[in-house]
């Protein structure tokens, strides 16, 4: 029985003044590493603010920004309190939250 040799692509790369050989293994797993980690850079400085309401208290959805207006109709008020839920609420620099209410309300929470 004969077996067939094995091609193996070798690849030579220059770093100031450094050379490595990669194999073409070596080549496609660089590079498909080095494109997961350009991915996740441009996911992490594409993320956005988000304030979502979770529909505990009537609708549910995501208000639009960047200076978002939370009305007291997103909550739920109890005497002098209102009450708010949020599946999430995140707000980067520059953004703004504004709750309203009626004058009776004493707290925001």
């Amino acid at each position: 029985m004969r077996l067939a040799k094995r091609k193996v692509f070798d690849v030579a790369l220059s770093f100031n003044g450094f050379r490595v050989r990669l194999s073409l293994a070596m080549k496609t797993t660089l590079i498909h590493r080095l494109g997961v980690f350009w991915c996740l850079v441009a996911a992490c400085v594409s993320v956005r603010a988000q304030v979502v309401v979770d529909g505990s208290f009537g609708n549910a959805g995501a208000l639009s920004g960047p200076n978002f207006k939370i009305p007291d109709t997103l909550g739920k008020t109890v005497g002098d309190n209102l009450f708010h839920s949020f599946s999430e609420f995140s707000l980067q620099t520059g953004q703004a939250a504004t709750f309203t209410g009626p004058d009776s309300l004493q707290n925001i929470l």
